[in-house]
């Protein structure tokens, strides 16, 4: 079964929440205080160009976790926010998963352009304008744990 995932708001826009949801009716969100506070972390660690990517990455992971089944076996459909990172996405995507303690592989992982009819992209939009409460709210915390450690 495929589920598709896409973004509201790109991660390195900080001004305002960045929304991941799926096509499950999972989301969640990493408010802007949360970015620019990692974005700053990620200076201060001389990583400031994967910021956008790992963050990205680990946002992944956590919704995933949320809708990983052990007897489900999900293609999880990504929507291509970042061209030409997606090998690298999905290889942070894989390691932060297993951080998680699930076990997701990377055939279960493609990128395509998913386009705005997806229920994906209308639960990120529904969520990003308040119509929708997430399922999670994402700390700086939780996505340090699986980056940065």
């Amino acid at each position: 079964m495929k589920v598709d995932i896409d973004q509201s708001w790109r991660m390195e826009y900080t001004n305002k929440k960045t929304v991941l949801a799926d096509s499950l009716g999972n989301s969640l969100i990493l408010k802007a205080g949360d970015k620019k506070n990692l974005q700053r972390l990620f200076r201060k660690a001389g990583k400031s160009r994967m910021f956008v990517y790992e963050v990205f990455a680990g946002l992944l992971a956590i919704l995933i976790s949320l809708s990983h089944e052990k007897k489900v076996k999900y293609i999880y459909r990504i929507d291509l926010e970042y061209p030409g990172w997606s090998e690298q996405i999905k290889d942070f995507v894989l390691r932060f998963s297993r951080k998680l303690g699930i076990k997701v592989i990377a055939d279960q992982i493609e990128f395509a352009s998913i386009g705005r009819k997806s229920e994906a992209h209308q639960n990120a939009y529904k969520v990003f304008k308040g119509w929708m409460k997430p399922t999670r709210i994402v700390v700086a915390d939780e996505i340090l744990r699986l980056v940065l450690i």
